[in-house]
Formats: structure tokens, C-alpha cells, sequence
């Protein structure tokens, strides 16, 4: 068995905390802290949750691809506890081809440059007798920090902070209700994951309706993107981008460079082929060729084979850093968190370690945020209301299986 790729170590993480979550939401029993996963390992006994909970459970058994019932032989935690014991044998101590590669799992969350979610910690050292450091550990669900009102003296209630579990996070700010028929200015201060503090400024734009969100901090990538293995990320507009300080790279269009041409072809290998299935409408693109729209037709997941319904027309090579990419946004995409080595200005930002995926025009870097403060509102319409909000890093399994 070789090593865990990425795609599937993401959203087996991403899985397992939802999993944790929906217990705790079920289960009136208990805390709703991170030690009700303690709780779960160390009993490995499905009738202590509450009596609602079966129904999830079982459906969730079922996202784990095991079969049989939640209530029978514990088969659900059976499978939980396994999926964290493959975890960390595909990662640590695996004899097998391409395992057991690094020497333990914060050098590996170093080296793979993701997050999983904190609930997950007590749970995982329960089962591995060791725990995650919170430098590794991201949102499990939103944590509103700041409700803010304009309501005509504007009001603010800073209703949460980020749980001690983890340092920082990407953040947004969502409307409460439509917001009226003009902008809203939002100011406040934030602490950066270096521990210095800076002046940030919002126009919240009078088109949000209610529950719309925008990111909080956030620049695009942009030109050709940037092929995994390299740390220089093209970037038009390097505003409030501040070296050493750590930062979010998103793309939910899931990029794959190419390991062979494809000119006027109809198949080429890919670095990774899971994020795709057949039917798939994507682009091909590299430095000197436009965007080609195509759709998947096969896919050998074994050779990393990508076989199009007809052959391209334009020339897409190694050369000039080919990829593949979805036409339409996915829910998910790929993640890394790494610290800025030098901003370019407006030109591009140099990352602190090569990149592990390869990221396109579509995608995002987000500064991350420790902490916010004097929040201020000013202009827009009385009754205008937002939410600061903290988010995971990658959509959790909850939004997911909705």
C-alpha cells in the first residue's frame, strides 16, 4: 500500500471530525468541548450516545464505506479508530512502498502543508497516544467572532474567539440580512499569525443579501497560476501581503499538472487523477496555450491515464507547465498553509517551501487571523447587520454531505 495521497487524506480527516461533530450535535448527554472525543475512543461503545444519534451514525458508517449496523459489534468506532490507525501507518510507521516516510506527524503536516480539524486531537491521542499540535489544527465548523449592527449608533458583540486548540484562521464576513442601499465600511484591528497587529479594511457592497460571505484578507492568483513544486505564486495586487506571516492557498477547480504532453491527443498522465471523475467538463492550459475546454471520458486512476471524449486541438506540454483544471468550481479543492519568504509587489508572492499542488488563475491566498478588535462600522443604512466569522480551512464534512 503505498503512501496516502493527499485528496483522500484531506477528506478522511475532514470526515472523521464531522463524524466527531454530529455526535456531539446529537448528543445532549455530553460536552459539546473536544472531550467528548476522548469520551468516544475510550469506550468504543455506540449506547452511550443519545438515543438520536443512531440514525446519523449509521448514515455516516456508511460514508466509511462499512456496512454494517452503528448498533451492532460497535462496527461504527471499530471503523473510526481503524481509519485513524491506516492514517498513521500510511504517514509514520508503514514498511510498505512509499510509507512510513516521515518521522512523526507534525513533520508530515510541515512537509504536506495542510490542517485538519482541532476536534480531532483528543480523539487521535486516544488512539495514537500522541497529540496534534495546534500549529496543524483549523476550524471544525464557523465561529462567529464579532456581530456587528448598524443600528444608529453602531453596536458590536464579540460573541467568540478561536478555540485554544488551534492558532489561526481564514476569515469572512457574512451579512445578516440584505444590506441596504449603500456600502458598508467595515474596520478593524487584526492579530497576524506572527503576533503583530495591522489596521484592515472591508466595503461590504450594498448587493450581499442575507448569508452571503466574502472573504476577509484575500488576493488571487493570478496570470498562468503555479504547477507544484515551485513557491513562487503570480499575484497582481500584493496588498496587506506581509512577509512571515502565514497564509492560505485555495483552489476548488482542483488543478493537476501534466507529466506528459498532450499535443492534439486525446489522453495524457496527470500528477493526480482522484479529484476527477468521468463526464467531467475541464480546461487544459499552460503558459503559451489558452484555456481548451474538454471532457473526460476515462480515467485510469492506476497510471494516472486522463482519456478525453476527442483529442485536443491546441499543443498543452511539460515545457510550459501543462495542467488540467475543472471548468466549475468544486465545493473542495486543494489547501496548503505556508508562511510568505518575500512579496514582489504587485507582481507575486515567494512562499517559505515549494508548493505540493498545483494552483490556477482561480485560485485565492488568504491571510490567516489570530484574533480581531476594534471593530467599526460606518456608512451604509441603519438595520445593516454582518458577522465576523471564522471558518475551517476547507469545507467540513457537514457542508459536504449536504
Amino acid at each position: 500500500m503505498a503512501q496516502i495521497d493527499d485528496y483522500t487524506a484531506a477528506y478522511s480527516w475532514d470526515l472523521m471530525a464531522g463524524v466527531l461533530q454530529a455526535c456531539v450535535d446529537d448528543g445532549a448527554k455530553f460536552s459539546t468541548t473536544a472531550d467528548w472525543s476522548t469520551q468516544i475512543m475510550r469506550s468504543a461503545d455506540t449506547t452511550l450516545a443519545a438515543e438520536g444519534s443512531l440514525t446519523r451514525l449509521t448514515d455516516m458508517q456508511s460514508a466509511l464505506k462499512h456496512t454494517s449496523s452503528a448498533a451492532i459489534n460497535n462496527a461504527f468506532f471499530t471503523e473510526f479508530a481503524g481509519l485513524m490507525s491506516s492514517i498513521y501507518k500510511w504517514y509514520i510507521n508503514g514498511t510498505g512502498t512509499g510509507q512510513g516516510a516521515f518521522a512523526s506527524m507534525s513533520t508530515m503536516f510541515a512537509d504536506r502543508h495542510y490542517r485538519v480539524p482541532f476536534n480531532l486531537t483528543d480523539a487521535w491521542l486516544r488512539a495514537q497516544g500522541a497529540s496534534l499540535s495546534s500549529t496543524y489544527l483549523s476550524c471544525v465548523e464557523e465561529v462567529i467572532l464579532c456581530v456587528a449592527t448598524m443600528a444608529g449608533a453602531p453596536t458590536y458583540v464579540y460573541s467568540n474567539v478561536l478555540d485554544t486548540d488551534m492558532d489561526f484562521a481564514p476569515l469572512v464576513v457574512e451579512a445578516v440580512g440584505d444590506i441596504g442601499a449603500g456600502d458598508l465600511d467595515l474596520a478593524y484591528t487584526a492579530t497576524y499569525s506572527d503576533d503583530t497587529t495591522g489596521a484592515e479594511t472591508e466595503v461590504i457592497s450594498n448587493t450581499m443579501s442575507g448569508g452571503d460571505q466574502v472573504l476577509i484578507a484575500s488576493n488571487d492568483v493570478t496570470g498562468d497560476g503555479i504547477t507544484s513544486g515551485n513557491d513562487t505564486v503570480p499575484m497582481g495586487a500584493t496588498a496587506g501581503m506581509v512577509a512571515g506571516q502565514h497564509v492560505l492557498i485555495q483552489d476548488r477547480t482542483w488543478p493537476v499538472a501534466m507529466t506528459a504532453d498532450c499535443d492534439g491527443a486525446a489522453s495524457f498522465t496527470a500528477e493526480d487523477t482522484l479529484p476527477f471523475i468521468p463526464g467531467d467538463v475541464v480546461y487544459l492550459h499552460d503558459d503559451d496555450t489558452a484555456n481548451e475546454e474538454a471532457t473526460i471520458e476515462n480515467i485510469n486512476h492506476e497510471s494516472k491515464t486522463i482519456t478525453l471524449t476527442a483529442a485536443c486541438a491546441g499543443t498543452f506540454t511539460t515545457a510550459q507547465n501543462a495542467f488540467m483544471r475543472l471548468k466549475t468550481a468544486d465545493g473542495y479543492g486543494w489547501t496548503e498553509i505556508l508562511a510568505i519568504g518575500t512579496v514582489n509587489a504587485n507582481t507575486s508572492l515567494v512562499l517559505d517551501d515549494d508548493l505540493n499542488h498545483t494552483y490556477s488563475d482561480q485560485a485565492f491566498v488568504q491571510r490567516v487571523i489570530k484574533s480581531i478588535a476594534s471593530v467599526a462600522l460606518t456608512n451604509g443604512t441603519n438595520g445593516d447587520a454582518i458577522n465576523i466569522t471564522a471558518i475551517p480551512d476547507r469545507p467540513g464534512y457537514a457542508t459536504l454531505n449536504a
